[in-house]
């Protein structure tokens, strides 16, 4: 059935992703893909998730470090000006530059040949020898992906509820310590500083989480479009041999 292999492929991918050997206890896999599989992906996803962050941080030291000496080696009576103007440049340029990477540097969701490899190997042992068998297995891919992004919404939709609440919980702060004379108490900031961590901390698991799905579900299909052309090569050449052989 398609549907039972383009769940094979997915469990593979995760599999991969995750970094494990298949295991032939169903009961040990279930337990895996339910329980340890989430966590793996999600530090697969923040290891994505962090490679921006540290182009831009690297980027940014680097021009820290070129503009501290232009100030301190060529000082001229125009250095303070100078300084001004070049200091919020230093983290201006490297935030475009991470926003507006080359298409190569992020287009290709992180899919490595082994991705491509799995879902060749199941196609293959699935006995799947035509485009027309192919197309329901895509499709149904698409499906699963359509079904987790609603998840991922959903999610983005709480991180939003949850920081709307600490805005309101920040401005009711604010207005305690404006009306009045008394410095906020030590539980009153541990509180307020807490909530901004966890809106944080979900912002980020959310990302991570999204990022290590993008990267499988692209791998999976990626992969059948690799089986298709594979496909159509073998079908174009025994096409050829036919010809020559007539």
């Amino acid at each position: 059935m398609a549907f039972d292999i383009s769940k094979a492929i997915i469990f593979d991918l995760e599999r991969i992703v995750a970094k494990e050997k298949r295991s032939f206890l169903t009961a040990f896999e279930f337990f895996r893909r339910e329980v340890y599989y989430p966590l793996k992906l999600l530090r697969r996803g923040f290891d994505l998730f962090l490679r921006d962050i540290i182009k831009f941080s690297v980027l940014a030291l680097l021009g820290l470090i070129v503009m501290k000496w232009i100030t301190v080696e060529l000082t001229s009576p125009g250095g303070d000006l100078f300084g001004q103007f070049a200091y919020p440049l230093v983290f201006l340029i490297p935030l475009i530059l991470s926003m507006f990477s080359a298409p190569s540097s992020y287009g290709f969701c992180v899919v490595k040949d082994v991705h491509i490899s799995a879902v060749l190997e199941r196609l293959d042992n699935s006995g799947i020898r035509n485009t027309e068998l192919l197309a329901p297995i895509k499709s149904n891919i698409q499906q699963f992906e359509s079904r987790v992004r609603v998840r991922i919404i959903g999610l983005r939709a709480f991180m939003v509820l949850c920081w709307t609440v600490f805005v309101y919980l920040y401005s009711e702060f604010n207005k305690v310590i404006i009306n009045s004379d008394k410095l906020p108490s030590m539980d009153d900031i541990w509180f307020v500083s807490f909530a901004l961590l966890w809106v944080l901390v979900l912002y980020v698991a959310i990302e991570s989480y999204s990022k290590a799905n993008t990267m499988i579900f692209r791998a999976a299909l990626l992969g059948c479009n690799e089986y298709e052309y594979l496909l159509a090569g073998q079908a174009w050449e025994n096409k050829s041999s036919n010809k020559q052989a007539n």
